[in-house]
């Protein structure tokens, strides 16, 4: 309905208009505090889901809560444990004047008389009051609201109300009148009603209140017969549904304590958007006197509305009133009986009224509503150098989180995981949990030589996965000296020349003796894989310089979300030299990621960053203090810097990593040409890793989101050994013709494998076999 079809409707030219208090179904009979059956409840966890059946709680449900079942009913317990009270909220009631009664001692914000009579005359304005703010002090019963205050103001009594005089009242509600003094509710309680159409003049009051940001609760009215079977609401509670009610009025209908819509409360009918159930049969309160008494009548289901309304702002103080009011709706319980023309919304739930709504997100602008990300796009998994360091640093962290109404939970982050341990390179096949040998075949390579005009060639197949296609590798022997090679779909450890030199337990055609050999000494090269790279190495005299490149493009996903895809960018310069019977080596390596550093896989808010820039240094050595024994060392030590992602991390330091591995190697032990070698190896690690994040921590009543920095060293405590024994022989010529074949073994132990203090010790044992022919 617009507007003008609205006015048109309920509009009249009376000058003034009697206003019936919706109090015809008040009991009057005196009572003690009664027990009443509990349903069952929920207790606010964030984040959801929540728990069906908790343990009660002692200081809460008491037999005061109980006294009134109405508290149950809407699971206001739920409130109280998540520390709701309405302390904060003041809650006008524009009724028939509220005595000064010792359950609300110190709660009531103001006393305003609006009218020419200075008398309380009757129990209504008082038993309204006491439903929502009567204080918890073990007696009897306690309002809904028992920590919120109340502001009086009288307009009438419990039989009528005059016009002028009702606004007058909502001027001073709102604050367009402060001749009689002022208040500064949130929520105004209307627990009144009437047949006549409301005035122009009236409407112009009510519009001033919804512009001062005031939720207004209207007692739907009470009647019986066929009038409420198939009418409407009060016109004075129809406003609701005018535009210039601009969502920020709830329409008050009453239940019984089975849950039922009263026979008595007028139905929703043409109000149904706005109305709202709660308990309105035989509700606990007290008089003017403090007495305890029973009442019935929507009058009385307004009051615990307008309370649930008070706890919601405590909680959310930056929430609007239609916002308020849109999740009193949207979070009640449809009815058993009946259909949404009878029961509207449905009846008040508190319990879910205080959880998120919607998906939880991270702010990150400086106001609620503007830009976020979602809690559940925040991931981090960080690569194997940085062990288990993301996961201790990050353990427990808690932000604010905001719901689809901009409402602020404290929300834990998700926990960053570690990644698969030997999920980069080549030659990395573990048996884990192993204590059985069992065979380890590395890649299989077949090669070609041949020759092409003046130049030999080498022609190799890399078999892949299910994952990986198979890899291609072709080498160019472009003078004596020179090699070119080119690869598809490999790692930079494929290339032959692009890993290291004929050094460090290689034997005479560069294969190395320990598994991971080349990973320990050359950790960048893991990092690209799956792309296309070229080699060029040339030699003069006791020198041999390697240039090698590769690029690669990577997607990772998980559960169908892809979380990164980029391109992988490793260059590579390795130089070795023989200088007083000591081969040196020297290798300079820069590594490009976009989208991790490391192999890491992070998005929303805790994108580490965009992209990521590594530089390594590598030193080695291998010399001969004896004919047949072999002593080698390498040591690379890295730096990376990233730039930031957008998420939590304000800054990202130069990050540190570092590898070595030291060995010892006798040739000729037991048959001429095998090698027995030991090596205690360091892979990658990242030894410092500081960064800084820019956490949200709350939120004040206008929105503002206010935050805290976490200062935080990503670097894990655990760090991996790996002990190695590796045993190399050549056989017999396959087929009598060719080089030999060779058999390989090795057993090796990873103490804190993938660098974490937890991890138990992996075992590996393998043996191959390489025929070449």
């Amino acid at each position: 309905m617009d507007r003008a079809a609205y006015r048109t409707a309920v509009s009249g030219s009376l000058v003034s208009l009697i206003l019936a208090c919706c109090s015809s179904c008040i009991d009057r009979d005196r009572t003690t505090a009664a027990s009443f059956a509990r349903p069952p409840f929920t207790i606010r966890v964030i984040p959801p889901p929540f728990p069906a059946s908790p343990a009660l709680h002692p200081r809460i449900f008491t037999a005061e809560y109980f006294g009134n079942y109405a508290l149950d009913s809407v699971h206001a317990g739920n409130a109280y444990v998540a520390g709701l009270t309405g302390v904060g909220v003041t809650v006008a009631v524009i009724d028939s004047g509220v005595a000064d009664i010792a359950k609300l001692q110190g709660e009531i914000a103001a006393h305003i008389n609006v009218t020419a009579n200075p008398l309380i005359e009757d129990d209504h304005g008082t038993s309204v009051a006491a439903v929502i703010a009567a204080k918890s002090d073990g007696v009897y019963m306690h309002g809904i609201a028992y920590g919120s205050r109340i502001a009086d103001i009288k307009a009438g009594s419990e039989l009528s109300f005059s016009q002028s005089d009702l606004r007058t009242a909502l001027e001073v509600a709102a604050g367009t009148n402060q001749s009689f003094g002022t208040v500064d509710a949130a929520i105004v309680n209307l627990s009144l009603g009437g047949t006549a159409p409301i005035s122009n003049e009236l409407r112009t009051d009510l519009d001033a209140a919804i512009d001062a940001g005031k939720v207004i609760v209207i007692a739907a009215g009470n009647n019986t017969g066929p009038a409420v079977a198939g009418g409407n609401p009060s016109a004075l509670a129809l406003f609701a549904a005018d535009p210039d009610a601009k969502g920020q009025v709830i329409i008050a209908g009453a239940s019984t304590q089975a849950g039922t819509l009263a026979g008595f409360s007028h139905r929703a009918g043409s109000g149904k958007s706005f109305y709202l159930v709660a308990p309105g049969d035989q509700i606990a309160t007290l008089d003017s006197k403090g007495a305890p008494i029973t009442v019935s009548g929507t009058s009385y289901s307004a009051p615990i509305i307008s309370g649930a309304a008070a706890l919601l702002k405590q909680e959310f103080p930056n929430l609007t009133a239609a916002k308020v009011v849109q999740i009193l709706l949207v979070t009640a319980d449809p009815l058993a009986t009946g259909s949404s023309a009878d029961f509207g919304a449905g009846l008040l739930n508190l319990a879910k009224a205080i959880q998120p709504i919607g998906a939880l997100s991270i702010p990150t602008s400086e106001i609620a509503g503007g830009n976020a990300s979602l809690l559940s796009n925040a991931r981090l998994t960080l690569g194997q150098p940085f062990g288990s360091g993301a996961r201790t640093a990050l353990a427990g962290l808690h932000v604010l989180a905001l719901d689809s109404y901009q409402r602020g939970y404290m929300a834990a982050l998700p926990s960053p995981a570690s990644a698969p341990r030997d999920r980069t390179g080549a030659g990395s096949e573990w048996i884990n949990p192993a204590s059985v040998v069992a065979l380890a075949p590395s890649q299989l390579r077949l090669a070609a030589e041949g020759s092409t005009g003046l130049r030999p060639v080498g022609f190799a197949i890399i078999p892949g996965n299910a994952t990986k296609p198979n890899g291609m590798d072709i080498a160019v022997s472009l003078s004596a000296d020179t090699v070119a090679e080119f690869g598809q779909h490999l790692s930079a450890l494929n290339l032959s020349t692009a890993s290291l030199p004929d050094m460090l337990g290689a034997d005479e055609r560069g294969a190395p003796l320990f598994l991971r050999g080349d990973l320990t000494v050359l950790p960048q090269a893991g990092f690209a894989n799956d792309g296309y790279g070229a080699a060029l190495s040339h030699r003069f005299g006791r020198f041999q310089i390697t240039a090698a490149a590769i690029s690669s493009q990577s997607d990772i996903g998980d559960a169908g979300v892809l979380y990164r895809n980029g391109a992988t960018g490793l260059v590579q310069l390795t130089t070795a030299a023989t200088i007083a019977a000591i081969d040196l080596g020297l290798g300079i390596g820069h590594l490009t990621e976009q989208g991790g550093m490391f192999g890491s896989i992070s998005s929303g808010a805790l994108s580490v960053g965009s992209e990521s820039v590594s530089t390594f240094l590598t030193v080695m050595a291998a010399g001969h203090p004896t004919e047949h024994l072999e002593l080698t060392a390498a040591f690379t030590k890295g730096q990376t810097r990233a730039r930031p992602g957008g998420g939590l991390f304000s800054n990202v330091g130069r990050i540190a990593s570092d590898a070595f591995a030291i060995g010892a190697i006798q040739h000729d032990g037991i048959v001429k040409g095998d090698m027995l070698g030991f090596q205690i190896a360091q892979p990658i690690r990242v030894s410092d890793a500081r960064a800084d994040l820019l956490l949200p921590v709350a939120m004040d009543a206008n929105g503002t989101i206010l935050r805290s920095t976490r200062h935080v060293n990503l670097a894990p405590k655990g760090r991996e050994i790996d002990l190695q024994l590796a045993y190399r022989a050549p056989l017999e010529t396959f087929a009598g013709r060719g080089e030999p074949a060779t058999v390989q073994a090795f057993i090796m132990a990873r103490l804190n494998p993938g660098h974490d203090t937890n991890a138990p010790t992996d075992y590996a044992a393998g043996i191959r076999y390489n025929i070449v022919f």
